[in-house]
């Protein structure tokens, strides 16, 4: 057993289990959705326990000699570890552009989403001189057929819905009425990768104040 730990604990299978990731997320798209969620799920179990035994080792090293460096490196594995998973967990990420009128519904389940969206409003805030200002959107959000939420939309105030985000885009006037351009994310992982980077930051600094002045916490 201590030999199996002592394999999941070590670089050489920590930058073997990472080089693996990369060349999964660069071929990815190439692959069946069948086999792609069972390497997916493969590749997320071996990671997590590398990780795991990386995160023991470290933190058994930390209660003993507590460090600036030494948390750095907890901190640093954490990050690299949480960007990571986000990506095995995520998948691919993807956006779609759509034009909706007022009161038009728009199925967006062949783009990749599990929603529809009904413009309600749609209209714009002008300047004095008529330059249009502002462009604002009024939208329900479907699921199944039934309404689960209403969001109002402008240009830099996009709005969320799970883990989908819906930017106004564009707008134009037109003789049936005012036509709304949005854009559809997916932004599925995303709290984990930006935890990660925090997480990264925290551990660089932390190593660099540790190599620079050896401070013992």
């Amino acid at each position: 057993m201590k030999k199996i730990i002592k394999i999941f604990n070590s670089m050489p299978f920590g930058i073997l289990a990472i080089s693996v990731c990369c060349v999964y997320f660069v071929f990815m798209e190439y692959i069946p959705e069948n086999p792609r969620f069972l390497f997916r799920t493969i590749l997320f179990v071996v990671l997590c326990l590398n990780i795991l035994s990386c995160v023991i080792a470290r933190f058994r090293s930390l209660t003993c000699n507590i460090t600036t460096r030494k948390l750095g490196d907890l901190l640093l594995h954490l990050g690299i570890a949480l960007i990571i998973l986000a990506g095995l967990l995520g998948g691919p990420k993807h956006s779609a552009y759509i034009q909706i009128k007022e009161h038009e519904t728009v199925d967006l389940e062949h783009e990749g989403f599990p929603i529809a969206v009904r413009a309600e409003v749609i209209e714009a805030e002008y300047y004095a001189g008529g330059a249009v200002k502002q462009y604002f959107t009024t939208i329900s959000i479907l699921e199944s057929g039934r309404e689960v939420d209403v969001k109002h939309i402008s240009v830099n105030h996009p709005a969320s819905y799970k883990e989908i985000k819906i930017y106004q885009s564009t707008f134009r006037t037109a003789p049936g009425g005012n036509i709304s351009g949005l854009t559809v994310k997916s932004e599925q992982g995303l709290p984990f990768v930006r935890t990660g980077l925090l997480s990264l930051a925290a551990g660089s600094v932390l190593i660099l104040l540790g190599r620079r002045h050896g401070v013992t916490s």
